[in-house]
């Protein structure tokens, strides 16, 4: 008999996208099957955590070991569980509010799962398309051919207040506005060959969420972020360019060792879900109160990586 808690998720109904570069899993952000094919990857809101970039006090690599390898359950206080709730409330009125100042359609995704790399993965919180660049309504088109349009992506983040690294950036960038000095900015090959961009470049953003960001460019091959911080005291809207060098040498590189020798070694076998079907498990029974996987799981195919 189950448990009123569980949900039975049906893997062969479930919807893929397939790109020669990586897979969309086509259902809601926070949908029992999102949480599902999360579970064992480095993710964009984790990666930071994983290659050792994040604040101690939010999280660390081992800590992040024990959470996706469901040694341990990730708890939160009463005061996070309703900053998070306040963040997932006004995440959709940030959306509007940018579509409707910069004219642009921005539309959520689900877990985008690389070829190249599928214990990490990424969910922006839009993919930004030009509309002038449709010819039918936003309906009419794949989800492959929407992304595939899109110029850049779009990642939200809805605090009680502005972070303080960003409010002295944002005051700066209001004063500098106010006397018409004009702001000076480095080119873009310099940024994007550049292995410390965030160091040299972008320090007034947390670590964390420009690592966030790089994983989202980096899987879906975009150009550019959108990075709106939408708080109650100000909007802080800027445009991050992908940092190629900065990706690799800082990003990638660290999350593999990471993966390699801390959560491989541990994770039970099946806790990372492979993508592909096969003819033997069609049901998997999730927890959603401990994201345990009961029925038996399965290998990752050896054949995942050919196109």
């Amino acid at each position: 008999m189950m448990n009123p808690e569980e949900d039975v998720i049906q893997l062969d109904q479930i919807k893929w996208v397939k790109h020669k570069l990586w897979w969309l899993l086509d259902e809601p952000q926070t949908s029992p099957a999102w949480h599902l094919y999360r579970r064992g990857r480095a993710t964009g809101s984790i990666a930071g955590y994983c290659a050792g970039h994040g604040n101690p006090r939010f999280s660390t690599p081992e800590e992040e070991k024990l959470y996706l390898s469901g040694r341990k359950k990730k708890t939160f206080t009463e005061k996070q569980l309703k900053a998070m709730a306040i963040g997932v409330e006004r995440e959709p009125i940030a959306r509007d509010k940018y579509m409707k100042d910069t004219g642009k359609i921005a539309i959520e995704v689900g877990l985008v799962i690389p070829t190249w790399e599928t214990r990490m993965g990424s969910s922006v919180d839009g993919i930004v398309i030009d509309p002038s660049c449709l010819t039918k309504s936003v309906e009419e088109y794949s989800k492959l051919e929407l992304i595939e349009k899109a110029e850049g992506i779009l990642e939200i983040k809805s605090p009680g207040k502005l972070y303080q690294p960003l409010r002295s950036k944002f005051y700066q960038t209001q004063l500098l506005k106010q006397h018409n000095i004009p702001i000076l900015s480095p080119s873009s090959g310099e940024i994007t060959n550049e292995s410390h961009a965030w160091k040299k470049y972008f320090n007034h953003i947390y670590q964390t969420h420009f690592d966030q960001m790089q994983l989202g460019m980096g899987v879906l091959r975009k150009p550019w972020a959108d990075y709106m911080v939408y708080a109650p005291d100000g909007i802080y809207l800027e445009r991050i360019p992908y940092c190629h060098k900065y990706f690799i040498h800082q990003l990638i590189n660290p999350v593999r060792e990471f993966l390699k020798n801390d959560l491989d070694p541990i994770l039970p076998a099946g806790w990372r879900q492979p993508i592909l079907l096969t003819q033997q498990t069609k049901t998997k029974i999730i927890s959603t109160e401990n994201k345990k996987v009961i029925s038996s799981g399965w290998r990752q195919p050896a054949h995942f990586f050919e196109n």
